[in-house]
């Protein structure tokens, strides 16, 4: 008999931290001003993608999303097949890593996010959700046309106007020049970390990314220890600063999930559901995300201090972990202006 396996998964990111419970992940949107924007399905945009892993394949031309809730929510599931998952013959690829990939399990504690399994005769339906607001401990200043990101204005946030007080939102991790550079934003809950790197070399996944950017903090680390390279780890009165504000709620099936097959002992499985929903503002306040899936089976460098003009108007890494983890729990590869703000005063 054919027994089906669901999968559901919603993830939300703001900027200060809550703790997982039975409370609506709704409730998160109180941190930051003006809540999420209403719930809009991935087919209705054009440049953007979920990945289920770190470890998937990626598109050069999209934005690119991974939370790790379709992983907590599988793990459920598997936690019911004590047989084991085996693939069949043709599996995707996204179904194998999603079946062997362990990097979620070093992103939350259990006490962090919130899973549910309802288990029948034919069924098993999981799954996994967690939510985070970051607010930062005074707002950043915000302006509708000072950036261009791929040379289309977009509203941004930053420090355009030095501002001592607004300076200890932000650590500079490592600065090469105006093109290849690391920050963190530093918001009040101080477990917690927003990371942004520009500067990013061809990869084929998020996690060839992310090492691209431990590089960076190995390099920024050396600039540290050399006394003729310390202003560049510190925003001077000269220095810019200006990130695109982003804001979406993105519902997304995952096609390349659904309809896979596998067995565990003597009985046949079929994913019928795996699906999840993204949500994030990114602004001058902070940052706040939320995220919920489920899925269900059935059966060139210089000593000389310059002005660092740090503008996120080209491709970057957006970040967000706990400091002592030693994985994220949201990725994003921003490559084009769709969920950004646009300027209307252009």
């Amino acid at each position: 008999m054919k027994v089906y396996v669901v999968l559901i998964a919603l993830a939300a990111a703001m900027s200060s931290c809550h703790t997982n419970s039975n409370e609506p992940l709704t409730d998160a949107t109180d941190s930051l001003p003006g809540g999420f924007p209403p719930v809009i399905a991935i087919e209705k945009l054009k440049t953007t993608v979920f990945v289920p892993t770190l470890e998937s394949r990626i598109p050069h031309d999209k934005n690119v999303i991974y939370t790790p809730t379709l992983l907590f929510a599988w793990d459920e599931v598997k936690e019911h097949l004590p047989g084991g998952v085996l693939p069949s013959d043709g599996s995707s690829a996204d179904f194998l890593l999603l079946n062997k990939s362990a990097s979620h399990q070093a992103s939350l504690g259990k006490a962090e996010f919130k899973t549910t399994v309802y288990v029948s005769r034919d069924t098993i339906r999981a799954t996994a959700s967690f939510n985070k607001s970051l607010p930062f401990y005074t707002s950043m200043q915000r302006w509708d046309t000072l950036l261009r990101f791929n040379k289309q204005p977009v509203v941004s946030f930053g420090i355009y106007d030095y501002n001592y007080t607004l300076t200890q939102n932000v650590d500079i991790v490592y600065y090469k020049d105006d093109d290849h550079f690391c920050i963190k934003l530093i918001p009040a809950d101080s477990t917690q970390e927003i990371i942004l790197m520009k500067g990013i070399d061809t990869a084929t996944n998020l996690d060839d990314i992310i090492k691209q950017l431990k590089k960076q903090e190995r390099l920024g680390q050396e600039e540290a220890n050399n006394s003729d390279l310390y202003w560049k780890r510190f925003f001077t009165t000269e220095d810019k600063l200006l990130i695109p504000a982003l804001a979406f709620n993105i519902a997304a099936h995952y096609p390349q999930l659904e309809g896979q097959t596998f067995t565990t002992g003597l009985r046949f499985f079929e994913v019928m559901t795996a699906a999840q929903r993204t949500a994030l503002v990114f602004n001058e306040h902070g940052s706040m995300m939320e995220s919920e899936a489920e899925i269900a089976v059935s059966a060139v460098d210089s000593s000389r201090p310059r002005p660092k003009t740090m503008l996120f108007d080209k491709p970057f890494l957006l970040m967000m972990k706990k400091k002592t983890a030693a994985q994220a729990y949201f990725v994003m590869l921003v490559n084009n202006t769709e969920l950004m703000i646009p300027s209307k005063k252009e």
